[in-house]
């Protein structure tokens, strides 16, 4: 199906967080960053900055590297916790924060693995001490992408196996689910598949 274009609202849920520039510069920085640094590379406000990186301290993702030789510099820091190319959700306390997209995002890496499941297996290998699945929001999660082409079904005795189609996994990113009907693929920076709006004939 072509790609359709995007509303406003599309363009929102594809647009990088404050958080993933910042998460996305420290990567790129890792032995040597500050919040000046990281404020020049990203333009983020430095406020903004200090508290996503006291959460990244407080969570042992970074750790301060070094005294800078003039207190204007401010502190210094390194990456010692790489988690890959997604920021981590974090409470300021440094907790995961769990929400819909950190839940999409296991589901998508898990798929990826399995390449094909069920979906109580996929949500016995999914789930998380932080995170657990539900069985209603997986299938949900499931029907969206098999309509969308990313996945195909077959039936195993009684029960429906889902398998990820050649060629489909798009990236890292977790294809997002919009309630009005949508799937917009963040890897590939478009939407990939949406409800037809039926029309009353005149």
């Amino acid at each position: 199906m072509a790609a359709l274009s995007k509303p406003q609202l599309i363009k929102r849920i594809g647009r990088r967080s404050n958080k993933q520039k910042i998460w996305e510069a420290i990567r790129a920085r890792r032995q040597d960053f500050s919040i000046f640094l990281i404020h020049s590379d990203t333009l983020v406000e430095s406020t903004r900055i200090s508290h996503y990186m006291e959460a990244l301290l407080k969570g042992g993702f970074i750790q301060q590297a070094y005294l800078p030789a003039s207190q204007c510099e401010g502190l210094h820091y390194k990456l010692i916790k790489d988690v890959g190319i997604e920021c981590p959700q974090l409470h300021r306390d440094g907790s995961t924060m769990v929400s819909y997209h950190h839940a999409d995002k296991i589901l998508w890496r898990t798929i990826n693995i399995l390449r094909e499941f069920s979906i109580k297996s996929l949500i016995a290998h999914a789930n998380t001490p932080v995170c657990e699945l539900g069985y209603s929001k997986t299938r949900r999660y499931l029907q969206h992408l098999e309509v969308a082409d990313y996945l195909g079904k077959r039936k195993r005795g009684k029960e429906a196996v889902f398998f990820l189609k050649p060629g489909k996994y798009t990236g890292p990113r977790p294809p997002v689910i919009g309630r009005k009907s949508f799937v917009f693929d963040p890897n590939l920076d478009k939407v990939v598949w949406q409800e037809e709006i039926q029309h009353d004939d005149d």
